[in-house]
């Protein structure tokens, strides 16, 4: 078996891919908002009646007072559980460490808080999976201030999700 070939921020589109990455290439920025917007970069396609699982791995700056959110979509009538583990930790090495979540998010754009402490940039993991029904689609990351806050939240280049087919 010929092991799969990964290229930065392009998905794979054969019918035999089995894993997938997105990666930021640009940074997604919010401001006063705890809306959630797209991440730019940070999204995978799955086919109808396909289960993936996925790791998202962010990279965001922030301060203590807009703090962080993050959630997904799906397509139409997917099932999906996803949480955060490990935690956000500032650069200076202060934040609150470890972090998880005891209960799975099961629906698009949860309010899956993030703490960061010390106003600075900050990283963190997210991880789930999600079965698609008939329809297939893009799963798609999103990110929000947890308290809209008059300063810059910024997902970072560098943020990627990476999700297996299983």
């Amino acid at each position: 078996m010929t092991p799969p070939v990964f290229v930065q921020g392009v998905e794979q589109t054969t019918s035999a891919v089995t894993h997938k990455i997105g990666r930021a290439t640009s940074t997604t920025t919010i401001n006063d908002s705890s809306s959630f917007v797209n991440a730019t970069g940070l999204s995978f396609t799955i086919g109808a009646s396909e289960t993936w699982a996925f790791v998202t791995f962010w990279e965001v700056t922030t301060n203590s007072t807009a703090d962080f959110k993050a959630s997904l979509t799906v397509p139409s009538g997917a099932s999906m559980d996803y949480r955060w583990s490990g935690g956000f930790v500032n650069n200076a090495g202060s934040g609150n460490f470890p972090q998880s979540s005891n209960s799975p998010m099961t629906s698009a754009d949860g309010n899956m808080d993030f703490q960061i402490g010390g106003g600075t940039k900050a990283a963190g993991v997210m991880s789930g999976w999600v079965v698609a029904d008939t329809t297939a689609g893009t799963v798609q990351m999103r990110a929000a201030q947890n308290t809209a806050t008059a300063v810059n939240t910024v997902v970072e280049i560098g943020s990627y999700v990476i999700a297996w087919k299983v």
